[in-house]
Parts: C-alpha cells; structure tokens; sequence
C-alpha cells in the first residue's frame, strides 16, 4: 500500500496559536526513539507555526538528558517552555501478576499518578493536551500500557482536554515473541484479547502515528479507522549533517584515522589507516544483518583492487544480539578480514558536540567520521524510518547496499533516486553445506517455534517447504537460489568463504548478481549528480523544517477532531500475526 504524505501538502498547512505537547517514553538512553524525541522537539522549537509551545518530556529514565539549549536555539521570538519528568513506573517491566484484577489495580493506580502529573484541568477544549507516546504498544511494561489505555477511556468518558498521539515504532508481532508473551501472559495466564486490548487502544481521542505505508497498512489492519492514522516520517538535524567537519583539515582527519586504528589493534582487529574507508553507520543486530556489509567490502576489494576496510559504527548491546556480535567479531578476526566494529562508542560523541583539548580532539562527531568515509553501506532487513539512507547524503557521501521497499517506496515516493540499491543477493543452495533440504529443516524449526511461541499449531514440513519453493526460493540461470538474507548467520560464514577463496564460485556469484559488480563501480565513480539530487530532496523533505510542519498540522487536524466519535473496529492483531508469519517475512537471522 502507498499512503500519499499528505501532511507536508500546502493544503494542510495550518496555524496554532498554542501547542501543548508531552512526550512520553519508557527511557531516553541513546537510540533510536530519543533520536525522534529530539528531533521533533527541535523541529517545533525552531520551525512551528505558532505562537506559544508548553512541551513536558516524560520517562522512566532520563527526561532530563535532552540538551535543551540546542532544543531551545533560533526559537524566533516564541515563547517556548520544556519541563522534564522522570517517572519510573514506565521503565521496563515484565512483572506477571496473580491474576487479571490485581493487574488492574497497579494499573488504576499508574492511570491516576498520570492524570495528576498531567494536571489535565489546566488545558481547555478548543486548546488540549497533546500526549505523544512512544512504542508502548511493544511489551516493555504491560502495566504501563493498560494504564494508558485506562486513562484514554477515562479522557473519553469525562470529556477531559487530551489527545494520545501513539506511536508506532515496533510491533511486538513481528519476531518479538518474548514481547508478545509479556503481553499475553501480564494477568497469569494466556489472554490474547486483553493483550490487544491494552496494546492498541481504539478510543476516539487516539490517534496513530506511523512511520511507512507497511506500517500504515498494518494498523488499518488492527481496527483503527483510517481517519485516525497519521503518516509521518522521522526527520534528519540537516543544518548538522551539512555542517563543516573538522576532518576537513589534514591534521584532525590524521587523527580520526590514527585513533581508529589504535582502536582497532587494542581490540584485535587487522585494520590499515591507508585504506579508503567504507562506513556503515549501523549496530550490530540480527536484523542489521552485518555480515551482508562484510560480504560487499570483500566484493568491492575484488573487482576494485584491495583498497577499502569497513567501518561498522556500533557494537551489540542487548542480549541477543551480544552473542551474533561475539561470532561475528570471531569470524572477522580468524578470517584476518579489514574491519572493525564499535568505534561509535569509543570515539564518536554521543550527542552533535566534539570535545577538544587544545589541538587533540577527544570525541569526534559523526559528521567527521562521516567525512573521512568514501561511501555509505547498509544491509539491514528491518527498519522503520531507515536513517541510514538520508544522512550520509547530506554529508555527501553516496550509499550504497540494500533497498527495504515498503522503507524506500516512501523516498521514491518523495523524489529520491534509488535505483542503484539491490533487493536481494542472489545465492546458490548448493552453497549452503546440505543445500535446499538443510534450508527446508531450518525453516521448520524456526516457523513452528514461532508459531508454538504464539500459542499456534504446528506446519507440516511439507507446507514449509512448498512455501519457501514459492516464496522464498528463485530460479535463476537454471539455479535454485535464495536471498543472502534469507540464511543464518552460520550460513552466511559458509557462503562467505565459499565465494572467498573459490574463484569459480566468485565469477558465478557476481553473474547472479550484476548490480553488486554495478554498485562497486559506482563507490569508484562516486557519481556527484545522484548524491546532490537525493540530498536536495532529504533537504526538502525530511528536513526539521519539515517535520514541524507535519507535526503542526497533524495537532490542528487532532484538536479539531478528538472529541469526534471517529470509530474503528474491535482490536484483534491476529491477523497481524499470522502477516508476520509468513514465509515472505520470517528469516533465520531473527
């Protein structure tokens, strides 16, 4: 499904005399959703069309880390307020209780200390709260989110001055069992309803907020009326990706480049500082799928000579995706590969500042490691914005790797030019060690200990496999292949040594895949006119200025229509489920 961004339109552009606005998240440690929380709170800052913004950033963790006075700067004459609330009942939990009525009640209770921090009774009809709330329909506290839901009906039914803008990063429905079991499992005993209940609340002063047209289609899906969804994609700081880099000048880009390998080798890595460097500004995650990069710097150095080492900015730092990380840093290592993971952490600020002291720079920005870079690499499978695609245009840097459709149907949509990203990478079976009948076991067992996980029947072996011959499975030059992303890690080593030290393998891959011989030459071209069209339209499109004016016209639409009995239907997200059930999206990676 493509949605039309109809809130940038001229057509909608609306004036508010008075923007009340509360942000709300479960913590704002460095990530993704802070990245989103800052931005907009910049974007209304410095580019709202109106005369008054009372903004309160609430969290379990962390409201006051934002730096209000970047927030605060070219406010043009406004009259700006931002109060910070830590509120440690919205940290992640997965407590399970007895049973439904004691759930209730800490819900109840979680419902009234929201109502009393908000102090509701201050705000008026014709000018409301606006509560923008972030991801809790996930699973990270299950209490958290039915008292949010509590409260929405509350709001209703006393005809309270309050609006929920709700967010959707995530869904728990897709690969998240453990998140979906929170929620199903949060009264002491499987209760799917309750969990859609609480997740998605379909109240009329609700208002959804997504990020693509998949996710747009996939919450049209649950029950929300159309009426009450809002498309509107993150926005990238364009004064700071542009801004001059202090690696502009020889002796602070020697620096980077020094500290880089010093790093590299105090770590075990086989990095070289004279290589040309390939970044890919991404964090080791199974859904990242980081070998895929890997793969392409090996490619690159082929048919290019060998010239370029990657960069991979962050390194695992949740479970799951610790241990991906820790075989991943194995194989790079007993492989002698020219890569190095984690310098973000080490040597990159965490915020838009560089610290100096005196002519020795601390921490870097990104901007200058961006800088030093010849070109941008991604490979990941999942996302919902996909930042990576837009901010190295605008350090001019060409970027390059694979295209996520339902992401980039989006851009396209927009103006960008993306034909030179890939959709797949072309990969004999026969590559794998045991070929199709390995690939079919593998997928079995994944599916149905997914389908066990969501309380679901068993598939037959048989149904797995006609899927994935139709679904997964192509036919290529009279070969059976399938996508590098579509193996496991384990698989994607095998492959990856195979079309390493087998030139005959080599040929046949780069024949399967023409695009990639296609993107390394373009990496060597740098091709200056595709870059400077994507990042005029980044500039236009995605800008902070651009995100206020989304953001605005989305509060005026909401405060003229919260009260409105704007209906859905009856919330069930199995269908959901079973959407990301389906061979097309399950992947051995995640």
């Amino acid at each position: 499904m493509k949605v039309e961004d109809k809130l940038l339109s001229s057509t909608f552009e609306r004036k508010l005399r008075e923007v009340n606005l509360i942000e709300m998240h479960y913590h704002l440690k460095k990530g993704g959703v802070r990245t989103v929380i800052e931005n907009s709170v910049e974007a209304l800052a410095a580019y709202g069309n109106f005369d008054s913004l009372n903004i309160g950033i609430i969290a379990g963790l962390g409201a006051d880390h934002l730096d209000t006075r970047r927030h605060l700067k070219d406010s043009g004459g406004k009259n700006i307020g931002i109060s910070y609330i830590d509120f440690p009942e919205l940290g992640y939990s997965d407590r399970i209780f007895p049973n439904r009525e004691i759930f209730l009640e800490q819900a109840n209770r979680l419902k009234d200390k929201l109502l009393q921090v908000l102090q509701v009774e201050k705000y008026s009809p014709s000018n409301p709260l606006v509560l923008h709330i972030h991801n809790f329909s996930l699973g990270k506290n299950a209490v958290a989110s039915a008292a949010v839901k509590l409260f929405t009906q509350e709001s209703c039914e006393r005809k309270y001055p309050v609006w929920i803008l709700y967010h959707i990063h995530d869904f728990a429905e897709n690969s998240r069992p453990d998140r979906l079991y929170a929620l199903q499992h949060c009264t002491g005993r499987e209760d799917k309803e309750f969990a859609s209940f609480i997740m998605y609340p379909n109240e009329r002063n609700v208002f959804y907020l997504v990020l693509n047209s998949s996710d747009y289609e996939n919450v049209l899906e649950l029950g929300i009326s159309p009426k009450r969804v809002y498309l509107i994609p993150n926005s990238v700081n364009v004064e700071f990706f542009s801004s001059v880099p202090i690696t502009k000048r020889e002796k602070f880009k020697k620096q980077l480049v020094e500290r880089i390998e010093e790093y590299a080798q105090s770590n075990g890595y086989e990095f070289d500082g004279s290589r040309k460097i390939l970044l890919s500004p991404l964090r080791i995650m199974l859904r990242k799928n980081n070998l895929e990069s890997i793969l392409l710097l090996e490619v690159f150095n082929r048919i290019n000579g060998d010239q370029y080492g990657l960069v991979i900015t962050l390194d695992a730092d949740s479970p799951n995706h610790i241990l991906y990380s820790k075989k991943l840093k194995e194989f790079i290592k007993e492989n002698s590969l020219p890569v190095v993971i984690g310098v973000g952490e080490e040597l990159i600020s965490k915020d838009y500042s560089r610290v100096r002291r005196g002519e020795r720079v601390e921490a870097f920005n990104l901007v200058d490691l961006l800088h030093i870079s010849d070109a941008i690499i991604t490979t990941s499978v999942l996302e919902g914005f996909g930042f990576m695609y837009v901010e190295g245009l605008l350090a001019n840097k060409l970027v390059v790797g694979r295209k996520i459709p339902y992401v980039c149907d989006s851009f396209e949509a927009n103006g960008m030019r993306l034909d030179h990203l890939y959709t797949r990478i072309a990969i004999d079976v026969k590559w794998v060690s045991g070929g199709a009948r390995r690939i079919v076991r593998e997928y079995f067992k994944k599916i149905n200990d997914l389908r066990k996980a969501y309380g679901l029947g068993i598939s037959s072996l048989k149904k797995i496999e006609r899927e994935l011959r139709k679904k997964k499975f192509l036919k290529k030059k009279d070969r059976i292949c399938i996508d590098f992303s579509d193996l496991s890690l384990e698989m994607q080593e095998e492959v990856f040594l195979k079309i390493r030290n087998d030139e005959k393998i080599f040929s046949e891959f780069l024949g399967l895949n023409p695009k990639i011989k296609q993107t390394a030459k373009l990496i060597k071209s740098k091709n200056i006119g595709l870059i400077n069209y994507n990042k005029r339209v980044v500039e236009e499109k995605y800008s902070l200025n651009a995100m206020a004016k989304r953001l605005v016209n989305a509060i005026a639409i909401g405060n003229s229509n919260y009260r409105k009995n704007i209906r859905g239907r009856r919330i069930d997200n199995s269908k959901l489920i079973k959407k990301f059930l389906d061979m097309k999206v399950v992947k051995l990676l995640y």
